[in-house]
This record gives C-alpha cells, structure tokens and sequence, in this order.
C-alpha cells in the first residue's frame, strides 16, 4: 500500500461531513501542533493571528529558560514555516522573522559573542 497523500485523499472521499468533522476533531486534541495550526487557519480576528505559540516555540528553540540547553535553529525556523503553512500571511510570517532575530539577539546581549572567550 502507498502511503501518500492521494492514498489518504481516497479514503477520505467516502466519508460523511460527520465522519470528517470527527477526523479533524481527533487531529485537534492528537497534538498542540495541530490546535495551533487550525487556530491560525480559522480563527483571524481583525487584528490577525495569534502568534503567541509560535513565538513560544522560537523563544523556546533559540533561547531556551536552561542556560545549558541547546539552541534548535532548525526547531526555530520549523516554527516559522508551520506558522506559513497555516496562514501563510507575508506580514505576520515577517513578524515571526524578526521575533526569530530577535531571540538571537537577546542570547547574544545575555552571553556576550560566541566567537569571544568566555
């Protein structure tokens, strides 16, 4: 059997709105990454998406609460290409951009330049 997406899309044909409606409720409560998707995706207010999560998921990647964690760009720049696939809205996705900057610099204004002696 072919796991793809047309696999999935075939499966799908055959269900009711319930039956859909129920899928999409299971995705909501599997993951948080999955409630912060649709609520990107469908709940706008007119002052935009909340990009609270987003911006805790950067915060947490690049300038982690342990002084001894790691920085996780790649978890960084994932946050931000989430955000995208979500919304996909270029003022907001520049936002999460400059918060992503701005993290870094704050880990380098708290421990100084990396390529200094420490």
């Amino acid at each position: 059997m072919t796991k793809n997406w047309t696999a999935i899309k075939g499966a799908l044909s055959g269900f009711s709105r319930v039956q859909l409606m129920g899928l999409v409720q299971d995705l909501y409560r599997a993951d948080a990454k999955n409630q912060d998707f649709l609520h990107a995706r469908f709940l706008v207010s007119d002052g935009g998406t909340d990009l609270s999560p987003y911006k805790k998921r950067i915060k947490a990647a690049i300038n982690p609460s342990r002084w001894d964690a790691p920085i996780k760009y790649r978890e960084a720049r994932r946050a931000i290409s989430d955000y995208n696939k979500a919304r996909g809205q270029l003022g907001e996705t520049l936002e999460l951009m400059f918060y992503y900057v701005k993290c870094g610099n704050d880990v380098t204004l708290e421990f100084g330049d990396m390529d200094e002696p420490f």
